[in-house]
């Protein structure tokens, strides 16, 4: 049985090795078949990408030739939009040089205006240069047909008389008079005379300076706007700023009438706000300092100054103290924050000067004399603040100041 077994084994043994055998045969076509579809496959692959190579070859040199034209088109396009431009902006430039020639054209004649400011500050510096710009934008051109004598008393008060007295012997055909002293000076020298005409500027109440009994009723001769400073508003923005504000210092030259005024509206007006005004008086501008730190001794919350000539014109000493003892410094001349008041609501000085210089075109051309003209208040202003000062002063602007702030410095 074992014998069978065994026999059994070895033929289908013998019988799997022949089937082996010959399958090989077919193995090895298969193979051979699969070796050519291979090569076939590679060689439609490498033909395809030639195909490929050649059509990107072509998309590109396509892309460049369109490109090149693009940007040719482009260039030629922005040639021609330019040449436009230039020849627009031409034409519009010679338009308004003969708009601007034909506006500015000098009046015929030769006038002389004499022009007094009792110091230099940058209000009152705006307060000239805008009064000289309405008389060039109106023909009267420094130069040309106009000659400008300019004197500048320099905070001497006394001066200004014999700056008048100059202008009155020179034979000046207009006086300009900056400040109160000014027109006070001008108006002593020329009342017997009753000439040459005289336009006054940055003049707090002429009234109370004597010049006018009202707008309309003035010497036939002078004339002028009107430079009352909003005080009530500005220590209102005080308040605003130091709701808790018991005392302000305030420096004043008595020997100014339109400070004498301010101060006495800033009296009444923290009298009724319930504050104490503490105040300190100068005879020039080098007693500043001194007067400064004697209201910081005293403990004053805030310093004030209005728009005394002699104060403003030594204001950096003011600051100076007001930085030091980190006492917040406010203004009623809005450049007077750019020199380091924390806020300073006023006039726009600028405006102030073109309004008088347009008084002044109306006389000097003969359109009316000074007597016709009323008096008017200058009412345009704005308020600045300076960021660096409300830091070294120590002191926080609520945001219903800043949002105000027609002009902020840093």
């Amino acid at each position: 049985m074992k014998r069978l077994l065994l026999m059994l084994l070895l033929i289908t043994l013998a019988l799997f090795a022949a089937a082996c055998g010959g399958a090989q045969p077919a193995v090895e076509e298969a193979k051979e078949q699969a070796k050519e579809a291979a090569a076939e496959a590679k060689s439609a692959v490498e033909e395809a990408a030639a195909e490929v190579k050649e059509a990107a070859a072509d998309a590109k040199e396509t892309a460049e030739e369109v490109a090149a034209e693009v940007k040719s088109a482009a260039e030629e396009a922005a040639a021609d939009a330019e040449t436009a431009v230039d020849e627009a902006m031409a034409e519009a430039t010679e338009e308004a040089m003969e708009e601007d020639s034909a506006a500015v054209a000098p009046v015929e004649g030769d006038y002389t205006v004499g022009i007094m400011q009792l110091v230099s500050h940058p209000a009152l510096d705006a307060e000239r240069e805008g009064a000289i710009q309405a008389l060039a934008d109106n023909g009267f051109i420094d130069g040309e047909n106009l000659t400008i004598d300019y004197q500048n008393a320099e905070g001497d008060i006394a001066t200004l008389t014999t700056i008048a007295q100059k202008f009155v012997d020179d034979d000046v055909d207009l006086i300009l008079a900056i400040t109160t002293p000014a027109i006070q000076a001008a108006y002593n020298v020329t009342q017997d005379l009753e000439g040459p005409p005289i336009v006054f500027t940055a003049v707090t109440d002429p009234y109370a300076a004597g010049i006018a009994t009202a707008p309309d009723d003035h010497p036939a001769w002078v004339t002028g706007i009107q430079g009352m400073p909003p005080v009530e508003d500005a220590l209102a923005v005080v308040q605003e700023v130091l709701p808790d504000i018991q005392s302000i210092g305030m420096i004043w030259n008595t020997a100014e009438k339109n400070s004498e005024v301010a101060t006495s509206i800033a009296r009444d007006t923290a009298a009724e706000m319930g504050i104490e005004l503490i105040e300190a008086n100068i005879a020039d501008s080098s007693e500043v300092q001194t007067a400064a730190e004697s209201l910081a001794a005293q403990g004053v919350d805030a310093f004030f100054v209005s728009t005394d000539s002699t104060v403003v014109s030594g204001f950096e000493a003011l600051v100076k103290v007001a930085n030091e003892n980190q006492i917040p410094l406010f203004a009623n001349d809005p450049a007077s924050s750019e020199r380091g008041a924390v806020a300073a609501l006023g006039l726009d000085y600028f405006q102030d000067g073109l309004d008088a210089g347009a008084l002044a075109v109306t006389i000097l051309k003969g359109d009316a004399t000074a007597g016709e003209l009323t008096i008017e208040r200058q009412r345009a202003g704005l308020l600045a603040v300076n960021l660096k000062s409300v830091e070294s002063q120590g002191v926080e602007l609520p945001d219903t100041v800043l949002d105000r702030a027609a002009q902020v410095f840093e």
